[in-house]
């Protein structure tokens, strides 16, 4: 060793010696270590999960502050709170922290862009890279960028006290809207949930989303426009998809009551009600108004688009329209006429319902499976299926509408029309013959 070399050892040493660091080792919380002097910046901090700030800081009431909440580091600037030490923090020498702490001259406080970091001792938080729950398996994708404008997920979700892995995936399994493939967390503490990736999207290092979830911080959720995206894969395939007849050539529908109320009916007749005219065009819906008039008593279907037959103009041609989640099954007539969506078929009951493929909005007739006539009890009640599903229909009084009550596929709350609690869940039954 040259005395240069030795010289800068013994300089080392006496800093280390001399450090409140190591003098006042002694007063720190049980399980708690100084792990040295590390550079801050005010984008990103260093530790930046949590701030306090106290005009008479000192090192206990910082511990004393990120322990209650239970994190895995305290740093010491102005009184700050992580489980991780965030990139581009970095480790820098001990003389670099040498600002007095407010509230004890005798400690030091960090310095000009300086932390004092302390480690209570806990584990290290980790990305959940696996998630199983009954169904299947959230499986973790890697981080990508988002931002307002351009959303990775579009559907976010509000969960109250902060989102985890865990809360996002089952808030997305059960939305209204979903159920979601994709689900995200991002900038510790929200939620959002997806079909697909937006474009602008962009695959990012995993260490961009190592910001640690505000209702848990064993575990990382992204960090700010970061988002740490985890795609569902189903346990077992799903029941192949199985529809009676995309084709009936004259049927009425009837809904009945999955929980009719005592004493109340536990069927009703539907019917296709006009609810807009204007030149050259018709709308209407199916309601179960008792009151309503209605000149289309009829129905046909073919290639999967119901056809309401009108008694007053023969010649019109109407037909149903795209499925809308949170909304009535529509129709319309217009010049020239729409050709009508595929979106119908009938299904029977105590058979596996029509499932659209994951992440398929065409909504097409040709995704549906026919099966052979020995594999459909020809007893069974005939139910119907719109988009794909037999089992989200409901009766739902509309406040709009001097409380008619119309057919509503797949209820969602705030809707401007209805309330979730003025809706009764339906099977629809066609009536052939």
């Amino acid at each position: 060793m040259t005395f240069t070399r030795l010289a800068k050892s013994v300089a080392l040493v006496a800093t280390l010696l001399s450090s409140p660091l190591i003098t006042h080792a002694q007063e720190l919380p049980e399980g708690w270590t100084a792990l040295g002097c590390y550079t801050d910046t005010a984008a990103p901090r260093t530790l930046g999960a949590q701030v306090t700030v106290n005009a008479a800081m000192t090192i206990e009431k910082c511990i004393a502050s990120c322990d209650a909440a239970e994190y895995k580091y305290a740093g010491l600037e102005f009184g700050n709170c992580d489980s991780v030490i965030q990139e581009p923090g970095a480790e820098v020498e001990a003389t670099d922290c040498a600002m007095t702490c407010t509230g004890n001259a005798n400690q030091t406080c960090g310095g000009p862009s300086r932390l004092n970091i302390f480690d209570s001792g806990r584990p290290a938080p980790q990305t959940v890279q696996a998630l199983e729950v009954a169904t299947g398996t959230w499986n973790y994708t890697g981080c990508y960028t988002d931002t307002a404008a351009g959303r990775t997920l579009s559907f976010g979700i509000n969960i109250p006290g902060g989102a985890t892995v865990e809360s996002c995936t089952a808030a997305c399994t059960a939305s209204s809207a979903g159920p979601f493939p994709l689900s995200g967390v991002e900038n510790r503490n929200e939620c959002w949930c997806g079909h697909e990736l937006g474009e602008t999207a962009d695959l990012v290092a995993h260490e961009q989303c190592r910001g640690v979830c505000t209702a848990d911080h064993s575990q990382f959720c992204g960090n700010a426009n970061r988002i740490s995206v985890y795609t569902f894969t189903p346990s077992a395939e799903p029941p192949a998809p199985v529809c009676q007849s995309g084709t009936i050539s004259n049927f009425t529908l009837v809904a009945e009551y999955k929980e009719p109320e005592e004493g109340g009916p536990t069927s009703v007749n539907l019917k296709v009600v006009a609810v807009e005219m204007a030149s050259n065009v018709v709308w209407t819906i199916l309601s179960a108004c008792a009151n309503c008039c209605s000149e289309w008593p009829g129905l046909t279907m073919q290639n999967s688009v119901i056809f309401p037959h009108s008694t007053v103009v023969g010649t019109q041609i109407m037909s149903s329209t795209r499925p809308r989640t949170g909304e009535s099954p529509a129709f319309v007539a217009s010049v020239p006429a729409f050709p009508g969506f595929q979106a119908f078929c009938s299904v029977v009951s105590g058979l596996p319902l029509p499932i659209l493929p994951t992440g398929d909005t065409s909504l097409n007739y040709d995704v549906f499976q026919i099966p052979q006539a020995d594999e459909v009890d020809p007893e069974a009640n005939a139910l119907l299926s719109f988009g794909g599903v037999a089992d989200s229909f409901a009766l739902c009084t509309n406040n709009s509408a001097n409380a008619r009550v119309d057919l509503v596929y797949a209820p969602k709350a705030n809707h401007p029309h209805y309330s979730l609690e003025g809706c009764n869940a339906v099977d629809v039954k066609i009536i052939t013959g």
